[in-house]
């Protein structure tokens, strides 16, 4: 007699591609679930396309570890089946979604650096190395590139050789206009996260955040 094996689809080729996707879901899925009361996760986990709706299901440990772990989402005393949003799941809801929430984070630090910057830039001492460090490297026309300690700083944190690049070209650019600075480094560190989270390097997001900080 023969046999027939039904091997499982695979959605991803590669973890950081299931990550990003996960994020991707998490980014709407958190303006759909109740923001009150307890609730099973594959109630609303759904999608009226069948390979979709497989390809969900694929990823329902990924995104409630995520949503946990992010402090989004918690598991109710005495109900270890359900799930409930915490306040600061409704905080991101009422923001219209994570990645929306993260860049009003970032926008709202930039606002509150921005006069440190400034007084650094054009101050008396007239020293930008005092508000981003002394291993930054400026040039004349005012480019920003990573020193060698801290392209080994970002190594040590899990970040990539090919991200150190991406992240020196940024920077090297004209960084005049500081929001379109944001924008990109908001952009860098949202990759950057969904690759430390796909390695299992949560730790490390934040030091990744704090080390960009410096630039804006």
């Amino acid at each position: 007699m023969k046999f027939t094996v039904n091997h499982p689809a695979i959605y991803f080729k590669t973890e950081e591609e299931k990550t990003k996707y996960t994020l991707d879901y998490i980014d709407k899925f958190i303006l759909d679930i109740p923001s009150y009361g307890n609730f099973h996760i594959t109630d609303h986990m759904t999608h009226p396309n069948i390979e979709e709706k497989k390809k969900l299901r694929s990823i329902i440990s990924h995104v409630v570890r995520i949503m946990i772990e992010e402090g989004m989402l918690e598991v109710p005393y005495n109900a270890n089946a359900m799930l409930k949003m915490t306040n600061l799941g409704r905080e991101i809801k009422n923001e219209g979604g994570y990645y929306n929430y993260l860049q009003n984070m970032k926008e709202k630090e930039l606002n509150s650096n921005q006069n440190i910057i400034t007084n650094n830039m054009y101050g008396d001492n007239n020293s930008l190395n005092n508000a981003v460090g002394t291993n930054i490297t400026i040039s004349s026309t005012n480019s920003i590139s990573l020193s060698d300690n801290q392209r080994q700083e970002l190594k040590a944190i899990g970040v990539q050789e090919q991200e150190v690049e991406e992240l020196n070209n940024i920077i090297s650019e004209d960084t005049k206009d500081k929001g379109e600075l944001s924008k990109k480094l908001f952009a860098w560190v949202s990759s950057v996260t969904a690759s430390l989270v796909s390695r299992g390097l949560y730790d490390h997001i934040p030091q990744v955040s704090n080390f960009v900080n410096q630039f804006i």
